[in-house]
Formats: C-alpha cells, sequence, structure tokens
C-alpha cells in the first residue's frame, strides 16, 4: 500500500465543518462515520470502485439536511474528497491505477468530478486487490460515461 499522509487531514476536515454545521450529529453519526469510519474506508485500495463516490453522495446529503448552516464549506469539502485519490498497492510489481465507479452519483455536484490518481500508479494498468489487473481500455479504467482511446490512452 502507498502511503498518503493526508488521509488523517481529509477526515479532520470533514468532521471539524460537520460538527459545527448545526444538522443532527446523533442519527447515524455523519461527522464519525463520514470522515474516519466509511470516509477512510472507501478510498483504502481494496475498497469497491464505488465507496468513495457513495460517501461523498452521503455528504453532500447531510449538508442538504434541515439546520445545516454551513452547507457550501460541507458541499466543497465533500467535491475534494470526492477528488482525493484512491489508495493502491503494489501487485505483481506493479502499483496499478484504481478503477474508476460505474455509475452517475445522485448529487448533481459530484457529476463530472472522479478520483485523481496517485502519482506512481501505472496510468496503463488498473486493478486492486480485489479487481483482476486489466490494461487500459478495458470497462472501468475511464470515469463513468467517458470511453477509452487506446490510440491515445485518454478517455
Amino acid at each position: 500500500r502507498l502511503a498518503q499522509d493526508d488521509l488523517p487531514g481529509v477526515a479532520q476536515g470533514w468532521q471539524d465543518l460537520c460538527l459545527i454545521s448545526g444538522g443532527d450529529i446523533f442519527t447515524n453519526e455523519p461527522c464519525v462515520n463520514l470522515a474516519g469510519g466509511d470516509g477512510l474506508n472507501a478510498l483504502l485500495a481494496d475498497a469497491d470502485p464505488c465507496a468513495q463516490q457513495d460517501n461523498a453522495d452521503a455528504m453532500i446529503a447531510f449538508a442538504k439536511s434541515p439546520g445545516v448552516t454551513n452547507t457550501a464549506d460541507l458541499i466543497a469539502n465533500a467535491i475534494a474528497y470526492r477528488q482525493h485519490p484512491r489508495n493502491t498497492m503494489n501487485i505483481l510489481g506493479v502499483i496499478p491505477s484504481t478503477v474508476y465507479c460505474q455509475k452517475a452519483p445522485q448529487s448533481v455536484e459530484l457529476i463530472g468530478i472522479v478520483n485523481v490518481q496517485l502519482d506512481d500508479a501505472d496510468p496503463g494498468l488498473f486493478g486492486s486487490p480485489n479487481i483482476p489487473l486489466m490494461p487500459f481500455g478495458a470497462p472501468g479504467t475511464c470515469p463513468f460515461g467517458q470511453e477509452p482511446d487506446i490510440t491515445t490512452c485518454t478517455c
């Protein structure tokens, strides 16, 4: 697994904004679960490719819930979270890029927003501990709604 030293800060940023939101912070504990629990787990190499997007959707749903006074800040944090690179790990001597989520987000704010890839990840190979290695061009190697162009290696 590649070290991502900024993950505690990612979780803390959401938690800090959530705690001062004025919303219901007790039902389902959104300040803890959407940050450190589900939030960090969704960024791990073995997470489902859509877990990060699903968590960001839940963050935005909370941001729009009754009583929340810092909606814009929470949504900005959720978007930044959605763009955060997911972790990857060395698999058979290769550090693959992470597979992209292949469904539309629930929140309009997340349309077109995807996770960036870690700098050390191979842009031509994708996979995870749960998904076999596959070359660019295979399903999941471009964000939802985009098609791979294998002649230019772009989506």
